[in-house]
């Protein structure tokens, strides 16, 4: 990735937000602070953030109600969630809800660190995917074949439903025979 990350950090208890805007911001990092999770969504519906840090406890706003507002307006944001309660349940509940993963405090900066570059390392295996995936069909499409007849126009049709399925399909036909 040729930028840093930009990250949104969303907790209610001002040492938590302040120390980890400093350690971020030591290793290079964009921050932005929220205090609650209306805060974090206002944000987040201005501005693009690689990475969210999320606490779970929080008034008003818990952490999971606010990650999922988050995802339908920003799905390509990870989120770590923050939380001094950890459980099993929680932990669990917030993955399943799209939480890239969970930190429990107190953490080291390390930790965070490296939850970060785990979260940078799969958004650039995912967008490389993607470009791989669109060249592959840059690649592989029938445009270059050429055919105004209404018979290939039915082969271009068939090639199209036939696309989306893993079947293997052949198609056959005659040459039309030639007007002298």
């Amino acid at each position: 990735m040729t930028k840093m990350p930009g990250i949104l950090v969303v907790d209610d208890e001002a040492a938590i937000r302040e120390s980890l805007k400093d350690w971020l911001m030591e290793d290079g990092y964009s921050v932005t602070l929220a205090v609650d999770g209306k805060d974090a969504i206002a944000l987040v519906e201005t501005f693009s953030y690689d990475v969210i840090l999320l606490d779970l406890k929080m008034p008003g706003m818990d952490g999971l109600e606010a990650m999922r507002r988050i995802r339908e307006i920003s799905p390509d944001s990870e989120v770590l969630m923050m939380t001094a309660y950890a459980s099993v349940d929680t932990a669990v509940q917030a993955m399943k809800e799209g939480a890239f993963d969970y930190l429990v405090k107190p953490f080291d900066p390390e930790e965070v660190e490296l939850q970060i570059k785990k979260i940078v390392a799969h958004r650039e295996m995912r967008l490389e995917n993607i470009m791989l995936r669109k060249r592959l069909e840059e690649q592989y499409q029938y445009d270059e074949i050429i055919g105004k007849s209404q018979a290939m126009q039915e082969i271009f049709d068939l090639i199209d439903r036939v696309a989306a399925s893993d079947s293997t399909v052949l198609i056959t036909g005659r040459a039309a025979p030639v007007k002298s």
